[in-house]
């Protein structure tokens, strides 16, 4: 590539030199200016054009050229514009027949890769070589304000360098920086036709989409005709650490293969680069990763990786509120990111002082959809549910086993509409704004509100779906009661359902039936209307205690007698127990 780039300067200013020497002065340079751009077209097999020329002879000869463009062709695709060209030469070695350049300095400088590539991919002729030494010699090629256009009209630069030859026109050192300082280059030839790339950033972004910036980078890499083996990559951002090393390739579209690991990396200023603003946390890896794309702006456009990551303090952020959703120690897993998916086998959650462990599916081609399957142990239920749940529910150690599903049109409505079904275990807690013994003994019709029940055991099976959540087979034990039945809880946080107590110091003879309604926030619990009548009964008779259990049993077999002569049916059930 250096040697062909060269050869096009070379070209130019052996002819320019040719003639602004060698034509008398008296004869005007304009009308030799066509002839010129027509033998330097010929020469380098690109048609040529030249604004505007000017020697100097004193005090050292010099030629300035303005304008000159080098366009292509179906066989030579790709241009090189110039604005100014200069060149100061050896007066002594134009005695002796040579052209000796000192310095090329180039401003303003506009290629594009197609312009590169063609340089890259040029086969020379062999019978135009030549054993002969060259007329030509540059000692140094320098420029500023050079940039270069990728296929997807991405704008890379401006960069300054400055070019070092040997008499055999071979690259001795090249020095490349961004023109505001952010990047720096050195490249040297190095053997089989490749060269070493040592660079250096401070402060230095992404050329390209998404536009990642960088505290420090630093880069070690072979470049070779098609690729570049980058043995070492290391950028400091987003308060972390990413280390990389792998091959970039470029001969049919662009590709990286390679390695990457991460320590430390602050996720939300790195997501919003997506439209993505509900997470955040700290992300480690160590993953093989690959990247494609036609162009240099598709390079992340659908990267894939595969191996381990975790991440550390970090938190989901409910739609449209600042407040937390749900904060996690640690979240870790094996994964696979692919094309619109990430697959996250032995997921673990540290969460609320306990961990939820599983397999987790994330898409988001079509849409946005998270599905999982999870064993929950040892979390503490209140902490965990704050942040669903703006009223206290319960407390308590949690376990479970459960499936879930969060889907979604927008990332950030995941968590509106989700899908949970399995069971639950709970230990040594409280539900709260709820007294199952205080209600149990409430014979009014207005029922109990308020209070708490402490548990050693509480179970059964959540299914929450459609913003509606439903509790079955629910068994509570306490030292002084327990109980058991189901309770449904609507979009509205509206209470429905029925649960039956049994109060141990009554020796079981008290098994009392409430019906449950109310808000989550205000539940109300209240004795069903039979159980009511044969309470009163019961006490009016016996009186308070042994009266209201035995008056109670009375209305729940008023309930059975009532059930059986409302459905038509003789012998249904042993409606009175039998005597021993």
């Amino acid at each position: 590539m250096f040697k062909w780039l060269l050869k096009y300067f070379a070209i130019v200013f052996i002819l320019i030199g040719t003639l602004v020497f060698a034509v008398p002065f008296v004869v005007p340079l304009d009308d030799y200016q066509p002839i010129l751009e027509a033998q330097l077209s010929q020469s380098i097999g690109r048609k040529v054009m030249i604004g505007e020329l000017s020697p100097q002879v004193m005090p050292q000869p010099a030629l300035s050229a303005t304008n000159v463009s080098i366009l292509g062709s179906t066989v030579h695709p790709g241009e090189l514009f110039v604005e100014q060209m200069h060149a100061t030469l050896d007066p002594l070695e134009l005695l002796n027949g040579r052209v000796v350049i000192r310095s090329i300095h180039l401003n303003g400088v506009g290629s594009n890769l197609a312009f590169i590539r063609s340089l890259i991919n040029h086969k020379p002729n062999e019978t135009q070589s030549s054993s002969q030494p060259s007329p030509l010699a540059v000692q140094s090629i320098s420029g500023s304000n050079v940039t270069l256009r990728a296929d997807d009209e991405t704008r890379l630069g401006p960069y300054r360098f400055n070019l070092f030859l040997n008499d055999e026109l071979k690259l001795k050192e090249i020095y490349l920086s961004r023109m505001d300082g952010t990047l720096r280059a050195t490249i040297k030839p190095d053997q089989n036709n490749s060269y070493t790339l040592q660079a250096s950033g401070n402060h230095w972004q992404l050329p390209v989409s998404p536009a990642f910036k960088f505290d420090t980078l630093n880069v070690q890499a072979v470049l070779h005709k098609d690729k570049a083996e980058l043995t070492n990559i290391e950028m400091k951002g987003y308060n972390g650490l990413i280390t990389s090393n792998g091959t970039l390739s470029w001969r049919n579209g662009w590709q990286y293969d390679g390695q990457l690991k991460s320590t430390n990396i602050e996720m939300t200023p790195i997501l919003k680069h997506f439209d993505i603003n509900s997470y955040h946390g700290r992300f480690n890896s160590d993953l093989n990763i690959k990247l494609m794309g036609n162009t240099l702006g598709e390079l992340f456009t659908n990267p894939e990786a595969k191996g381990k990551y975790h991440i550390a303090s970090g938190m989901i952020i409910k739609e449209d509120s600042s407040k937390p959703a749900l904060t996690f120690d640690q979240f870790s897993g094996d994964g696979h990111l692919t094309t619109g998916s990430l697959k996250s086998d032995n997921t673990i959650l540290k969460t609320a002082g306990g961990t939820i462990q599983g397999i987790t599916h994330f898409f988001w081609q079509k849409n946005w959809s998270i599905k999982g399957w999870v064993v929950a142990s040892e979390i503490d239920a209140e902490t965990f549910l704050s942040g669903f749940i703006d009223e206290k529910v319960t407390s308590g150690t949690f376990y479970a086993n459960a499936e879930f599903a969060l889907t979604a049109n927008d990332n950030e409505k995941l968590l509106t509409r989700p899908y949970l079904s399995g069971e639950f275990r709970m230990a040594n807690g409280k539900i709260f704004k709820a007294d199952l013994e205080k209600a149990s003994t409430t014979l009014s019709k207005e029922g109990s509100h308020g209070g708490e029940t402490v548990f050693q055991h509480l179970s059964g099976h959540a299914r929450f779906e459609n913003n509606h959540i439903k509790l079955s087979d629910v068994e509570i034990i306490s030292d002084s009661m327990s109980a058991n039945g189901d309770i449904r809880i609507n979009p509205q946080d509206e209470l429905e359902g029925e649960i039956t107590v049994a109060l141990r110091k009554t020796a079981s003879l008290i098994s009392a039936p409430l019906k449950v309604s109310g808000t989550v926030s205000d539940p109300s619990l209240r004795l069903t209307n039979d159980a009511i009548i044969g309470g009163v009964i019961g006490t009016s008779v016996l009186g308070p205690g042994i009266g209201t259990a035995v008056g109670m049993k009375v209305g729940g077999l008023i309930k059975k007698i009532g059930s059986i002569i409302g459905s038509g049916k003789k012998d249904d059930v042993a409606v009175l127990p039998a005597v021993q």
